[in-house]
């Protein structure tokens, strides 16, 4: 239980201060010395609900239903004439925000006792002839009163817990984020240490020999440009990783698999004749696993489109099992070359295709088959699959 602090003081009395004016006779002309002092005395427990109400919601409201109903009975029978009613709505709405529907619709059900003694003590400063006009006036209004209360603690309790879950959304991305980047940053570590390790080593022994064996440092100097070249390589496909998940916005809203419509679309458009064979029961996939998936289709087509043109007869099959996605594009080689339209290219080629595919585990081949040409990935689900990828195949 928190502690009660001042403030919880002053929002308990700006809640019973107006609930005494309204509902008690602490300022009407009749009122006697003697009633506007029981009736301050007789608000000073729902003070104290008030000020717990914020820690414990659910004792709260008990406490303020018990004040309430103690105090209508009291009225009934003595010349107390107060019937708390705004220090009921302050419990009831702490009650349906914090707590689950079961225990609001409870809250709500049981506020009915001392919303009918309010009712009660109202109607007995009616004349007789008028009562029945003005039951039915109390209870429209009372009733609407409490629902309102009601269904606006609900509409801010659901608020509460959208904003709660896309919070938790927003952290469990920062975390996949962190973990990522973390990874990225070991890969990056191995990549670095060995390669310089090896030049260093390399340049070491070439410097030794130089004069005394100038074949031997020659071939060492070629080992160091190797290596670096290899670690460049390496850097740039990692650096490009991270540029492209820094920038998720520059990311055509068509892309994923939803988007193949459109992208076969642009493919037959520029003559070459392209279909799609899916087999098995496509699943739910991660976006960034789905995304690479459009982008194996992408950069498939479009070497089709580059290397065979228009008149080619292009194939592509997506086949799904329970662990993978392979995906299969094959042409006959009937066409004559043309340049693609830029829109329809990935800006990579085959290379940074297989970084993507090496990113999740996956797999990636290419061959010739017949006057045509092929490629085959495939695509672990979910990521399953160790980092060591499969390349067969000469780049088209």
């Amino acid at each position: 239980m928190g502690r009660v602090t001042a403030r919880d003081t002053w929002r308990a009395l700006a809640v019973v201060v107006p609930d005494m004016l309204a509902f008690g006779r602490l300022v009407a002309p009749d009122t006697t010395g003697y009633q506007a002092l029981i009736t301050v005395l007789a608000a000073v427990p729902s003070c104290v609900a008030l000020c717990l109400l914020r820690a414990v919601p659910a004792a709260g409201f008990c406490a303020l239903w018990l004040h309430a109903v103690t105090c209508g009975l009291i009225s009934l029978v003595t010349v107390l004439d107060y019937s708390p009613v705004f220090t009921m709505l302050a419990g009831l709405f702490s009650v349906v925000v914090t707590c689950r529907l079961r225990a609001a619709l409870a809250a709500l059900a049981v506020s009915a006792i001392p919303m009918g003694l309010t009712i009660l003590l109202d109607l007995a400063h009616v004349p007789a002839e008028r009562r029945w006009h003005a039951l039915a006036g109390l209870l429209a209004f009372f009733l609407s009163l409490y629902i309102e209360v009601f269904l606006f603690g609900r509409w801010i309790q659901t608020s509460n817990t959208k904003a709660e879950r896309t919070r938790s959304r927003l952290a469990e991305a920062r975390r996949t984020i962190t973990d990522e980047r973390a990874r990225i940053a070991r890969e990056l570590h191995d990549i670095v240490a060995h390669a310089v390790t090896v030049m260093v080593l390399q340049a070491g022994g070439a410097q030794r020999v130089l004069r005394s064996d100038p074949d031997r440092a020659s071939l060492a100097l070629g080992d160091i440009e190797s290596q670096g070249r290899n670690a460049m390589g390496e850097l740039r496909r990692m650096l490009t990783l991270l540029r492209t998940a820094d920038q998720p916005s520059t990311s055509s809203p068509h892309s994923g698999l939803a988007g193949l419509d459109r992208l076969f679309e642009g493919v037959r458009r520029t003559g070459v004749s392209a279909v799609c064979e899916e087999r098995g029961r496509r699943p739910q996939l991660p976006e960034s696993l789905d995304l690479t998936a459009y982008r194996v289709v992408q950069e498939g087509l479009t070497n089709v489109t580059k290397h065979a043109g228009p008149g080619t007869r292009a194939v592509v099959r997506l086949i799904w099992n329970d662990t993978s996605l392979r995906v299969e594009i094959e042409d006959d080689g009937a066409g004559t070359p043309s340049t693609l339209p830029g829109e329809l290219s990935t800006g990579h080629g085959i290379t940074g295709l297989r970084e993507r595919v090496e990113v999740f585990g996956g797999s990636l081949s290419t061959a010739s088959i017949g006057g045509g040409y092929g490629l085959s990935v495939t695509l672990p689900i979910p990521e399953t699959t160790p980092y060591s990828p499969t390349l067969e195949g000469p780049d088209p």
